[in-house]
C-alpha cells in the first residue's frame, strides 16, 4: 500500500496565461509540416517601407490581389494566392523581391493550454510528460476508462460524497463487486487517487488537473476497505468492464511477488484483450526482480515507477515483463517545493467525505499515467491493442540501458511523442489454425457447418475478426462471419435438398484492425465433408 501524505496547503496561487506562438516556415514546395493550417491561401508580406506605398504594384506583377494592410504594422500587408496557384513558389518569388525584406505563409496560430487548477504547479510529473503540449492534441474526449479498484469518490449516496475535485468529471455506470450492488463507492481512497490522475476535473480553478480529463471514468469497485480483493471479483470487473463498453482498464493492483493467480483470471484478460480493450496494471511495489500479476500477462502493459529525477523508484519492481515506466515518486523533494515529489491528486483521509490533498507514491501511482496516455490516444482516432502498444514502445523516453531493458522496459511513457507519431508500426499477423465441417440436417434440408478457428502469431485466439469465404460442391454462396472471445467463427452454408455430396468450404480472407492476414500461415485453408 502506498504511503500517504497530506499536503495542508493555506494559500496557493497561480498565474494563468495563454501563450501565443507563430513559426517562420521556409519554403518547402507542397510540404505545409502536419498540423500546419495555411489561412485562405494568404502570404504575409513584409517591406521595406509602407506596405500601402508599394505592395499593390507587387501584387499586381505577380497577379496577387492585396487583401488588407495591417493597421498598426505599416510596413506589413497581406496577399492573397489565386486559387490553382503554387503558393509555395509564389512565395519563393516574392522573398527574392528587393522591396521584399520577408515573407510567409499566414498560418493559424493556437493558444497553449495552461489549467488554471491552482495546486497544478505541484505536479511535477505532468510537467515532465510536457502535457501542456499533449493537451493541445488531445484531452481524451469521451473514451471510457475503466478504474478497476477500490471503487471513486463519485456521487453522493448514503454515507459517501463526491469528490469536490471530481465534480466535472464524467461518469458512466460501473458495479461495486465487493458488496454486490450498482454503487461503487471507494471507502479506502486508493481508487479515488489513481482515477484522479487519469480525468481529474481540469481548468477548473481548483485543486489539481488530470491526464485524460475529458475521458469518461467507470468505477468498478474490485477491492475493499482495506485495499484488498478476491479473485473472483476481479474476473467479474474486468469481464463487466469489458462488457459495459470500457476501451481502457486500469489495474493499479496485484498478487504477491511470483504467485500466479492462475488461468481463470488469465482467460477475464484475454477476454477483453480480444473485445479489443486495452487493460494496463502495475508492476508491484517491493524491488523484486519480477512483475506481478495481472501486469505480468503479456496481453497487459505492464508499468514501473519513476522518481522526479528519472531513475527507477527503489521501491519499482522489474524483470522481463516490465514494458514502461511512468511517474511514481518518492519521498524527496528534488525541485525544492517543500513538498515530497510524489504523485499529488485528491482523495479523503479517515472518512469518505474528508476530502484532501495527498502525495501518494507507488507503481500504483505510475499506472494510471500510462491508462490515461492509451485515452489520448483513443481519442485522437488511433485504434488497435497492438497498434496502441507499439506506438507507446516506440515513442516512449529511452531510460537506462539503450533499448529495452529490465528496470525501465522500453521507457519513460511520452504522451506527446506518442499523439504525434508518424511512424508505421508491424501489424499482428493471425492465420487459419483450423477448420472443423459438421452437417446440420433438418427434415430433408442439409446445411454444411465450417468452424473455422483463427489465431495470432503468438497462439493467441482473434476476437471480433471477420472470415469471409465460399462454399463450393453442393453450394455455391460466400459468407462472412465474425469471430467469437475464442478465435471461432461458425460459417453456415445455404440449405439443400440433397441425399448425398460434398460440401466444400474454403477461407478467403479474414480482417481486423491492426491485425495482417498472412495465408502462408495457415494450417488449412479448405476442407470438405461427405453426405
Amino acid at each position: 500500500m502506498s504511503k500517504k501524505f497530506l499536503v495542508w496547503v493555506i494559500s496557493a496561487f497561480l498565474i494563468f496565461g495563454f501563450a501565443f506562438a507563430g513559426e517562420k516556415i521556409g519554403f518547402k514546395p507542397l510540404n505545409v509540416p502536419p498540423g500546419v493550417q495555411v489561412v485562405n491561401n494568404e502570404i504575409v508580406v513584409e517591406l521595406n517601407s509602407p506596405a500601402s506605398i508599394h505592395l499593390p504594384a507587387i501584387a499586381k506583377a505577380y497577379g496577387l490581389r492585396v487583401k488588407r494592410f495591417l493597421k498598426h504594422a505599416r510596413n506589413y500587408g497581406v496577399l492573397k494566392v489565386p486559387p490553382g496557384r503554387d503558393i509555395n513558389a509564389v512565395l519563393e518569388r516574392l522573398r527574392k523581391n528587393p522591396r521584399v525584406k520577408a515573407a510567409d505563409l499566414n498560418t493559424k496560430c493556437y493558444a497553449f493550454f495552461i489549467p488554471n487548477d491552482p495546486y497544478y504547479s505541484y505536479q511535477w510529473n505532468f510537467q515532465r510528460l510536457n502535457m501542456e503540449t499533449a493537451w493541445d492534441i488531445s484531452t481524451g474526449n469521451n473514451v471510457v476508462v475503466a478504474v478497476v479498484d477500490t471503487g471513486i469518490a463519485y456521487e453522493d449516496y448514503g454515507s459517501y460524497a463526491l469528490a469536490p475535485d471530481l465534480a466535472g468529471t464524467k461518469f458512466t455506470n460501473g458495479y461495486d463487486f465487493v458488496n454486490n450492488d450498482s454503487h461503487p463507492n471507494d471507502d479506502e481512497g486508493h481508487g479515488t487517487h489513481v482515477a484522479g490522475t487519469i480525468a481529474q476535473t481540469t481548468n477548473n480553478n481548483e485543486g489539481v488537473a488530470g491526464i485524460a480529463f475529458n475521458a469518461v471514468l467507470m468505477p468498478v469497485k474490485v477491492l475493499d476497505s482495506s485495499g484488498s480483493g478476491q479473485l473472483d471479483w476481479l474476473i467479474d470487473g474486468i469481464k463487466y468492464a469489458a462488457d459495459h463498453g470500457a476501451q481502457v482498464i486500469n489495474m493499479s493492483l496485484g498478487w504477491p511477488r511470483d504467485y500466479n493467480p492462475g488461468e481463470t483470471l488469465h482467460d477475464a484478460v484475454k477476454y477483453a484483450y480480444n473485445k479489443g480493450v486495452v487493460l494496463v496494471a502495475a508492476s508491484r511495489n517491493d524491488s523484486y526482480r519480477a512483475v506481478s500479476y495481472p501486469a505480468a500477462y503479456p496481453e497487459v502493459i505492464s508499468v514501473g515507477a519513476t522518481n522526479s529525477a528519472d531513475e527507477r523508484a527503489r521501491y519499482s519492481n522489474y524483470g522481463e515483463n516490465l514494458e514502461l515506466v511512468a511517474p511514481g515518486g518518492d519521498s524527496k523533494d528534488r525541485n525544492g517545493d517543500g513538498y515530497m515529489d510524489g504523485i499529488l491528486q485528491q482523495t479523503f483521509g479517515d472518512t469518505p467525505t474528508d476530502f484532501g490533498y495527498y502525495f501518494y507514491t507507488g507503481t500504483s501511482m505510475a499506472t494510471p499515467h500510462v491508462t490515461a496516455t492509451v485515452a489520448l490516444l483513443i481519442a485522437k482516432g488511433i485504434t488497435g491493442v497492438e497498434n496502441i502498444r507499439q506506438i507507446l514502445h516506440d515513442t516512449a523516453i529511452d531510460l537506462g540501458k539503450a533499448g529495452w531493458d529490465k528496470y525501465y522496459g522500453y521507457g519513460l511513457v511520452n504522451p506527446v511523442d506518442a499523439l504525434n507519431y508518424s511512424g508505421t508500426t508491424n501489424p499482428t499477423k493471425m492465420y487459419v489454425a483450423s477448420i472443423d465441417m459438421s452437417i446440420a440436417a433438418r427434415g430433408p434440408f442439409k446445411t454444411g457447418v465450417a468452424k473455422v478457428l483463427i489465431l495470432d502469431e503468438s497462439g493467441s485466439p482473434v476476437a471480433n475478426a471477420v472470415v469471409t469465404g465460399h462454399w463450393s460442391g453442393l453450394t455455391s454462396d460466400t459468407d462472412s462471419v465474425t469471430t467469437d472471445e475464442n478465435g471461432y467463427a461458425t460459417i453456415k452454408s445455404d440449405k439443400i435438398k440433397a441425399s448425398s455430396g460434398i460440401f466444400t468450404f474454403t477461407v478467403d480472407n479474414v480482417q481486423k484492425e491492426g491485425y495482417e492476414y498472412d495465408p502462408s500461415m495457415n494450417l488449412e485453408t479448405s476442407d470438405s465433408i461427405s453426405l
